[in-house]
């Protein structure tokens, strides 16, 4: 009878019970005196869902009161802890040779950015910027916004590849190219490049035509007759 009332609880009412509870709960159930209540519910088994509830309730109780337990790790009965306020903190991501990647769209225009500490050299398809932007300060002021942004101009050997589109979706991609790579290289950046609108994707792009228009929204010249 008992194992039956406890398994007829809800997942609400007996993740708010703790297991004292749960047994006297149990206990009166069962309609018994105190005594032979307090001997019915020694021999009553919890579910492992319910046991492994309380062990993780505990870990988080003795974690808030200042305990050796890292947030976010194990306790000491092997059971995962809630994370720090916050969140878990970004791992820096760089290759072997020291190189951070980042990918960046924009139009139709794809950029593949690695960057590591140098000279502040910059290529775009094996070659120089400067030529491949064909001398065009405000493509190359673009590109160069996050870096500018943060203070890591001239700190950071630059390498793209880029495909597809024109020079003004390639400069958008590889900017936000170069703004994921540093965040990769150098995670506490993240909240400025946030701030700075440099991590988000610009979605803009060319609307399509429509039937009976010529183009996306222009219609033909209206003639009477």
């Amino acid at each position: 009878m008992l194992r039956a009332v406890l398994a007829g609880l809800s997942p609400v009412v007996a993740l708010r019970r703790p297991v004292p509870v749960l047994r006297s709960f149990c206990a009166g159930a069962g309609g018994s005196s105190s005594a032979d209540g307090a001997d019915a519910s020694s021999e009553v088994e919890q579910p492992e869902w319910v046991e492994a509830y309380n062990r993780a309730l505990a870990a988080i109780e003795a974690n808030k009161g200042g305990g050796s337990a890292t947030a976010g790790g194990q306790g000491e009965d092997g059971l995962p802890l809630p994370l720090a306020a916050g969140g878990s903190e970004r791992m820096r991501n760089v290759d072997v040779h020291g190189r951070a990647y980042g990918t960046g769209r924009r139009k139709r225009s794809t950029a593949r950015v690695w960057i590591q500490e140098g000279e502040g050299k910059f290529v775009i398809n094996k070659r120089p910027a400067t030529e491949y932007m064909s001398d065009r300060q405000s493509w190359l002021d673009h590109m160069a916004m996050p870096l500018q942004a943060t203070g890591r101009a001239g700190r950071f050997d630059v390498v793209c590849t880029t495909s597809g589109g024109g020079h003004t979706g390639q400069a958008g991609a590889i900017r936000l190219g170069i703004s994921r790579a540093l965040q990769n290289f150098e995670p506490n950046l993240r909240p400025q490049l946030k701030r700075e609108g440099l991590l988000t994707r610009d979605a803009r792009k060319v609307e399509r035509k429509k039937p009976g228009k010529k183009k996306a929204r222009k219609s033909f010249q209206w003639v009477k007759r």
